[in-house]
């Protein structure tokens, strides 16, 4: 088994519902595959299938009420900080909000912490663009860097997911 076909058989088992079924499926089948083209074209295949649901769960995400608050909020502090310690400020509500909208829906804790820790770069970015900071080299490298806010909201929305998960067993059926 190649390094690209345990890859999607760790991101498969993740998924949910009719969608992850077909992906467990399309990974089962690998096993009466023969190495070769065939093999090959068989895993790009499901690596597209899990291209296309995470397209379909990061605009589902995008669109939804917390995560739009949460976004705002994120934002709107960025925007307004002018402090030393505004970007403390802005981190803390990035990771409180990720953790409540993980913990909200466990399921999608994932696309929600993507898309709020990915609020501030697009913030930024559409500022350069639009023209309210100038738009040079450095700007657009400055925005981009932003995307690192990506991987504590995701840490913070899988943390808020097992919260969740955790108290859910404790209590019992």
């Amino acid at each position: 088994m190649t390094l690209a076909e345990r890859l999607l058989r760790w991101a498969v088992a993740g998924l949910a519902g009719s969608v992850g079924e077909l992906a467990r499926a399309l990974v089962a089948e690998l096993a009466v595959l023969p190495d070769g083209a065939e093999r090959r074209r068989w895993v790009l295949g499901g690596y597209r299938m899990l291209g296309r649901e995470a397209g379909r769960a990061l605009g589902s995400a995008a669109v939804s009420p917390g995560v739009l608050l949460v976004c705002g909020i994120v934002v709107g502090l960025d925007r307004l900080g002018r402090s030393d310690d505004a970007a403390q400020v802005v981190l803390a509500a990035l990771l409180a909000g990720s953790a409540l909208l993980g913990a909200a829906r466990p399921e999608k804790a994932w696309a929600r912490g993507f898309v709020v820790g990915a609020a501030v770069c697009v913030s930024h970015l559409g500022m350069v663009l639009l023209g309210d900071l100038t738009a040079t080299t450095s700007a657009l490298a400055q925005a981009g860097a932003l995307m690192v806010l990506v991987v504590p909201a995701l840490l913070a929305a899988r943390l808020g997911a097992a919260g969740r998960r955790s108290v859910m067993a404790a209590r019992g059926p």
